[in-house]
């Protein structure tokens, strides 16, 4: 029996987690049954490129992530031609820009099935009006062309049927998997790593660092944690803050970081190859992300054992229990993210309970082995004709 012809299209291909989820799951997917193929945009990095190993790449010059009217025409025909090029059985996209553009060049060449995957608000409450309704009609317009979607976090579902984008039965949540035995065996050894990260950071060993992962960009909303950072550390001398990520915002937050008198108490880390231990290293975990599908790096955190802060952003509810494994705080709202990390600090006792009870339950929902099987599972069904039914009807 020949395999079936898979084609996962993502607007580029960087360190983050959309992009690791993709990485995961193209190379992840069972290779008797599935010939898989992985088309992103630019920029592409070329660290994420290399990961690719089973399958096969394809770079797509003119899929980018702003919004170009003419080189936005032009990915689409370059899409188009990879597809009726490779004649797929199943196009699965991720992302705005290749999920509007690829469903749309999926349907135009008469591809059998169209997978979407959301890993955030396209149209989330931080946009303009007018900015919001034209990414609302866009994504309601490419569901008319979808079969299926799969959703990172129950929130993000929610949002999509309550905006009336698709039919409710279109939907399924598959949780982005990672390698949860990596955060485990770090959360086993969190003394070494709390040493090996003061001693990167060149910090004397007794001090307390507030940490967070995040690409830098504005959306990431590091701005805001360094805003807490400025009423903390004046009361908090041995207090210090560290992020790990790179983006082309790096720049603004490092003007930011010298305009409060920063420079000794807020490290940016960069690129981290080894999260887990980063994390395992921390004392605190902060998101202060303005949007997202569900973070990740909140579920790590909890694995390794951290109490987390968190703006309240799609999917915090799903992971962080108010008051017992951390505190969620209204977006934007630095007083209240100072003052939860602040309540934190005072009381060591109170984080150390919050980060044990944080570890529990976390980690089987998430193993990369659940998500592969989950979207293989979604594959068969489509592949199979059979009634395709959203997993979270009774």
């Amino acid at each position: 029996m020949s395999r079936v012809r898979v084609l996962h299209i993502i607007t580029r291909l960087i360190t983050g987690g959309a992009d690791e989820n993709t990485l995961l799951t193209v190379e992840g997917l069972d290779q008797a049954r599935f010939d898989v193929t992985l088309a992103a945009g630019v920029p592409s990095e070329e660290e994420m490129i290399s990961r690719v190993r089973s399958a096969e790449f394809v770079l797509v010059p003119n899929l980018q992530r702003e919004l170009r009217p003419i080189k936005d025409l032009r990915a689409f025909i370059e899409l188009a031609r990879i597809l009726k090029r490779g004649k797929y059985d199943l196009v699965h996209t991720h992302e705005a820009k290749a999920g509007i553009l690829g469903r749309l060049a999926a349907k135009w060449v008469g591809t059998p099935i169209v997978v979407h995957t959301l890993h955030g608000i396209t149209f989330h409450r931080h946009l303009t009006p007018p900015v919001r309704l034209l990414y609302l009609y866009l994504e309601k317009l490419a569901a008319k062309f979808t079969d299926a979607f799969l959703c990172v976090g129950e929130d993000l579902r929610r949002t999509y049927v309550t905006n009336r984008v698709g039919r409710p039965e279109q939907y399924r949540v598959v949780r982005s998997g990672f390698d949860v035995s990596r955060f485990e065996r770090a959360a086993r050894e969190r003394e070494k790593f709390r040493r090996e990260l003061r001693k990167r950071l060149n910090l004397p060993k007794n001090v307390t660092i507030v940490g967070t992962v995040a690409r830098l960009e504005f959306r990431k909303g590091v701005q805001f944690l360094i805003d807490a950072a400025s009423k903390l550390c004046p009361r908090w001398p041995h207090l210090h803050f560290a992020v790990a990520g790179m983006g082309d915002y790096r720049p603004s937050l490092e003007k930011l970081v010298a305009e409060h008198g920063l420079q000794d108490r807020f490290h940016f880390v960069g690129f981290v190859d080894r999260i887990e231990e980063y994390l395992a290293g921390l004392d605190l975990f902060a998101l202060s992300s303005l949007w997202e599908g569900l973070p990740r790096a909140l579920v790590q955190a909890g694995i390794v054992g951290l109490p987390v802060v968190t703006f309240d952003v799609e999917g915090a509810w799903e992971v962080v229990r108010d008051g017992e494994t951390g505190y969620i705080v209204p977006s934007r709202d630095v007083d209240a993210l100072a003052e939860r990390l602040e309540r934190l600090l005072r009381n060591p006792a109170l984080a150390e309970k919050m980060g044990r009870k944080a570890q529990r339950g976390l980690a089987r929902e998430w193993e990369i082995g659940k998500m592969i099987r989950d979207v293989e599972e979604v594959y068969a069904e489509l592949l199979d004709g059979r009634t395709w039914q959203s997993c979270n009807e009774s």
